[in-house]
């Protein structure tokens, strides 16, 4: 009966050289390493800690209920009467929509809600957390190109939520019902005030026109005034023929006939002075004049009677002209006017008497006409005055009458609340199941992160793969299971392993030479089990037919001395101290329990002896037991940190490396560097204690018989073996045909 077990094919490995430069390691790569063989820790660690990862997810964030309210802002309201500023569309009615949202959320609105005595009751907080919180909870919306307006709470709790958003609503209609009611109140007394205003000026006007009228007993003085121009015009007819009889008395008392001046130095007055028809015309010239003069301060160019006055005066002036020219030509004129003393003709002091009271009262009633004139003037001002406060009063009292008659009744207004809050009966936003998904997957993650985080921390290399992989700078040679079982077919499994290492150093070294073949072993650090290999590998030697011998060149750890219980025998420090060749001089070389195996111990002398541990003294002893044995097995201390390793390997044909499984990986690569920098030939590594399913996953399988285990040793306890299951499964019994002694 055979059992099968694995052997590892190394010959199909690559020589894996040098970490290239820039060499980009995969991260995801990375967390696999760290979490290989540990996944089921990883999972399990993530599930407990997902459920209260899910439990606080879940809870971390309460479902929120919205409560929804929509108000209307019209863009007209119903006439009653005519059509007002109140009941027509306003001119920028978007912008009006967009005010009353943003007068929805406004801080007197979030007070007065806050204070409302249902919010109280209903737990909302007090001022002012309450007012932050109603704040950030409400939410107000108007799409553009509508009337509606869409105002919600969200809050956990439903009942509050639609409490809320009432409260807004009512704060809102109360606000909007007083500014409403104080904009038309305001308007309707700054009318009222405007018409007492108008009223207090038309009675003042009215009081001045009265007592202007009341000056000549009448407000029409026109007639007066024409009647004084009338008067003015006989009394200028009167002087002129006073003059003109007056010239002629003065001229025959001297025996004089007058001539009449050059026409072109006769202006229209001394032409006036000879008559009476030029003179009444030069009169009403100059009151017209006058007037004209006067009401053009007061009235614009256009009005009527500034246009009727100037067309008057035209006229007059060019009657003057036409009198002016038909004197100049020769006419003849009246000498005697209607009105003027008759009788006998008279002295020229008499004329000059009737001339001087003549000339006295038409003075004193050109004052009373021009007075009359500009009083008609003032008096026609205070009309048109009158006129227009009358015609403000009248649109004043009109308006007053449309806002009382508009607003009565429609205390709705412009804006109307259509729909109040209601009472939400699904969470508008429930984020527990998102959150609790989260929750578990964050769980998950830390709980796989924390095995990845231990990863990091621990380091080393766990696993085969690891090993033959760039950032090794040398090839895998072997593996060797981790016997701290009691498990027979792993220790087949180690020796089979034991046994393929023996053949890849010998394919490296070209087989069985004339002189004897050294192997050295050592390890990156102590504790790796390179002294448990280099007697297996010794051994393994001895039974494929080797003469063999295992030198111990631990002189700190004397792991193959103890092991092998020669810690009582000479051994390398006697043979290095008294210079001997092959070890045999003092009988350094011992034999042991195993046919074809030989082992030169690390001696009596205990600590390392730097005066007699040299290269050349190294290099005497191996050359001796190159000639004695056809094999030699060197365990040597870590290359690190061992004196007697960096004397060794350097004089060694093949130097093997042994890694136990959790050594880091700088430890190893600068054990492989400090070998490049001795000159020593690195066969390559060996990874010591790997886990079995690891081991079965990275060979190729075989068979062998299940008589090369050996029976354990009887009164050995089971933890014993398990130490010594290496030796245990390589071991070959000693025959009484195999020659024992050295040659």
């Amino acid at each position: 009966m055979s059992d099968t077990i694995n052997v590892l094919d190394s010959t199909s490995q690559p020589d894996n050289g040098p970490v290239p430069p820039g060499h980009q390691v995969n991260p995801l790569l990375t967390v696999h390493r760290m979490l290989r063989g540990r996944y089921h820790w990883a999972l399990a660690l993530g599930l407990l800690l997902s459920i209260p990862g899910g439990l606080g997810g879940y809870h971390a964030i309460r479902p929120m209920y919205t409560s929804t309210a929509i108000v209307r802002v019209a863009p007209t309201m119903p006439k009653i009467l005519r059509k007002t500023e109140e009941n027509q569309l306003p001119p920028l009615f978007e912008s009006f929509v967009s005010a009353q949202a943003s007068f929805l959320s406004s801080r007197r609105v979030l007070d007065l809600a806050v204070a409302d005595e249902a919010v109280v009751q209903a737990g909302w907080p007090a001022q002012p957390a309450g007012i932050a919180l109603l704040a950030k909870r409400l939410e107000v919306n108007n799409r553009r190109g509508t009337e509606l307006i869409m105002a919600s709470v969200n809050h956990e709790d439903p009942v509050l939520a639609q409490k809320a958003v009432n409260a807004v609503l009512k704060a809102y209609d109360s606000v909007q019902d007083e500014l409403s009611g104080m904009t038309i109140t305001d308007r309707e007394q700054a009318l009222v005030q405007r018409q007492r205003d108008l009223q207090r000026d038309l009675d003042l006007l009215r009081g001045q026109l009265s007592d202007l009228s009341m000056v000549h007993g009448t407000d029409d003085v026109n007639q007066l005034r024409d009647a004084k121009v009338q008067e003015m015009i006989r009394l200028d007819n009167m002087i002129a023929s006073i003059t003109f009889q007056l010239a002629g008395a003065e001229a025959a008392a001297i025996g004089v006939t007058p001539e009449a001046p050059a026409n072109n130095k006769v202006s229209h007055d001394d032409l006036a002075q000879g008559d009476p028809t030029l003179r009444g015309l030069l009169d009403q010239a100059l009151l017209i004049k006058t007037a004209l003069d006067t009401k053009s301060r007061l009235l614009s160019p256009a009005h009527r009677e500034i246009k009727d006055l100037q067309r008057s005066y035209d006229e007059h002036l060019a009657k003057i002209e036409e009198r002016a020219a038909f004197l100049l030509g020769g006419g003849v004129t009246s000498t005697v006017e209607p009105g003027l003393p008759g009788g006998p003709v008279k002295s020229p002091e008499q004329l000059r008497v009737l001339l001087n009271d003549a000339t006295r009262r038409r003075d004193l009633i050109k004052t009373d006409a021009i007075a009359l004139d500009k009083t008609g003037t003032a008096i026609l001002a205070l009309k048109e005055r009158l006129e227009g406060v009358k015609k403000d009063m009248d649109e004043t009292t009109q308006r007053i009458d449309e806002i009382r008659l508009e607003t009565r009744g429609s205390s709705a207004g412009r804006v109307t609340i259509i729909q109040r809050g209601d009472l939400p009966i699904e969470p508008s936003t429930d984020r527990r199941i998102p959150l609790a998904v989260g929750g578990a997957c964050a769980g998950l993650g830390i709980g796989m992160g924390v095995l990845v985080l231990f990863g990091l921390l621990k380091g080393g290399y766990r696993y085969i793969d690891e090993l033959d992989s760039a950032e090794v700078p040398v090839s895998l040679l072997g593996t060797v299971p981790d016997l701290s079982g009691d498990d027979l077919d792993h220790e087949s499994m180690a020796a089979l392993s034991v046994h393929h290492l023996r053949n890849m150093l010998e394919v490296q070294t070209g087989g069985r030479l004339a002189e004897g073949r050294v192997f050295t072993i050592t390890s990156a650090s102590a504790g790796d089990g390179k002294t448990s290999v280099a007697i297996a590998l010794a051994m393994s030697f001895a039974a494929s037919g080797s003469r063999t011998v295992l030198v111990d060149a631990d002189l700190v750890g004397r792991g193959s001395t103890k092991q092998l219980n020669l810690s009582s025998s000479k051994g390398v420090c006697e043979a290095t101290m008294h210079g001997a060749t092959n070890g045999t001089a003092h009988g350094e070389v011992q034999e042991t329990m195993t046919s074809r195996l030989w082992a030169l111990p690390a001696g009596q002398v205990h600590g390392v002896v730097p005066e007699h541990l040299s290269p050349t003294s190294m290099g005497r002893l191996i050359r001796g037991l190159r000639q004695r044995f056809e094999t030699v097995v060197i365990d040597t201390g870590p290359i690190l940190g061992s004196l007697e390793a960096n004397i060794v390997a350097p004089l060694s044909d093949r130097v093997v490396v042994v890694v136990s499984r959790g050594q880091g990986p700088k430890v190893v690569r600068a054990s492989i560097l400090r070998l490049q920098r001795l000159g020593a030939t690195c066969a390559g590594l060996v990874f010591n204690r790997a886990t079995v399913h690891d081991f079965d996953r990275s060979v190729s399988t075989a068979s062998v018989s299940a008589r090369s285990i050996r029976d354990l040793p009887t009164g050995r306890s089971r933890s014993a073996a398990g130490r010594m299951a290496l030796l245990r499964a390589v071991s070959t019994p000693k025959t009484n045909d195999a020659p024992q002694h050295a040659e």
